[in-house]
C-alpha cells in the first residue's frame, strides 16, 4: 500500500510505500488516521481530510520538526516555558523536552491524534514529567489562559476555512498569542508550501506583522511534503531571532543552518516584499 500526500486540486501525490499498517483510525476532524511503517523513514502518520490525504509527519529525517522548534528555542536567551499549539503527534514535543526548559503545554484540538501520539508515535515523550496537555480549541485557549510564555510553536495542520485549524489564521489568535509571549520571547508558527500555498504563507506574515515588531520568513527541506521545501513564521519584539544563542545539533539542525534557513529563494522574497509594500499602501 501507498500512503501519503495526495491533493486532487493541486494535482500532486507524495507517498511512501507502507511495510506495515500499524493503526487506522479517525476522529470528528479526519476521516482517516493511519499511521504506518516504510523502511526509510520509520512510523508515519497521515491524515485524510476531505477528497485530500496529508502527510503530517516521519519518524525518521524528520527536518520540518528540527526547523520549526530548534530555530526559536537556540534565539532564545534561556527558554523556560514552552507552549505548543497543535502537535498532537508528539513530534514538535519531542524536539522541545531536548532542551533545558522548565514545562511545555501541548494544545490539541483532536483527542484522538493526541492518543496516537502518546500511545504509538511517541509513548516516551508523553510521559515526561514537564509536560501538560490541553484537548481543546487552541484560539479559546490563547484568549483565556492566564500565563506566560517564552517560545510559542505552532505546529498544526493547514489553516484553511473548511479544515480544523481554520481559526488559526483570525487576527484575534495572533493577538492573543502576543498576549501569551514574555517581553523577550519568539513564536515560530509552521507557514505551509512556499509553492502549493503562498495565500497561507502570506497571510500569516502579515497576520503577525500586525501584532509584533520582529517578524521573518525561513525555509527548510522537508522531502515528504510537497514540492520539497516547506517555511516557516517567526516573531518577536524583542529578539534578533536570525543567530542562535546556543549550539545545538540535531540530524539536520545547527548552528550554520540555523542562519542560512533565513537565506530566502527569490520566487518568495518577491512575494513577501510584494505583502510589505502592498500593506504599506493600505
Amino acid at each position: 500500500m501507498w500512503l501519503g500526500e495526495e491533493n486532487k486540486k493541486d494535482g500532486i501525490a507524495v507517498k511512501l510505500f507502507a511495510d506495515e499498517v500499524i493503526i487506522k483510525s479517525s476522529s470528528r476532524f479526519f476521516q482517516d488516521i493511519i499511521v504506518a511503517r516504510n523502511k526509510m523513514f520509520g512510523k508515519f502518520l497521515v491524515f485524510k481530510e476531505g477528497e485530500n490525504w496529508t502527510m503530517q509527519v516521519t519518524e525518521k529525517w524528520d527536518f520540518y520538526s528540527e526547523a520549526l522548534v530548534h530555530v526559536p528555542m537556540t534565539a532564545h536567551d534561556n527558554p523556560k516555558d514552552v507552549l505548543i499549539i497543535g502537535g498532537g503527534d508528539g513530534s514538535t514535543l519531542c524536539q522541545v523536552l531536548k532542551h533545558n526548559i522548565r514545562r511545555v503545554v501541548l494544545v490539541d484540538i483532536d483527542e484522538e491524534v493526541i492518543r496516537i501520539g502518546k500511545e504509538i508515535m511517541v509513548p516516551q515523550c508523553f510521559s515526561d514529567p514537564r509536560v501538560v496537555i490541553y484537548s481543546e480549541d487552541a484560539l479559546k485557549f490563547v484568549k483565556e489562559y492566564e500565563g506566560k510564555f517564552d517560545v510559542i510553536i505552532g505546529d498544526y495542520s493547514d489553516p484553511y476555512p473548511d479544515l480544523p485549524a481554520k481559526t488559526l489564521i483570525k487576527d484575534e489568535f495572533y493577538k492573543g498569542l502576543s498576549k501569551l509571549l514574555r517581553k523577550d520571547g519568539i513564536i515560530a508558527l509552521q507557514a505551509g508550501s512556499p509553492i502549493f500555498q503562498i495565500d497561507i504563507l502570506k497571510r500569516i506574515y502579515l497576520g503577525l506583522k500586525k501584532h509584533f515588531e520582529k517578524v521573518s520568513v525561513y525555509c527548510s527541506p522537508v522531502s515528504v511534503y510537497p514540492g520539497g521545501i516547506w517555511c516557516y513564521a517567526i516573531a518577536s519584539n524583542t529578539v534578533d531571532f536570525r543567530k542562535p544563542k546556543r549550539v545545538f545539533r540535531g540530524i539536520f539542525y545547527n548552528e550554520k543552518i540555523h542562519e542560512a534557513l533565513f537565506k530566502l529563494p527569490t520566487f518568495i522574497e518577491k512575494h513577501l516584499e510584494e505583502e510589505h509594500h502592498g500593506q504599506q499602501e493600505g
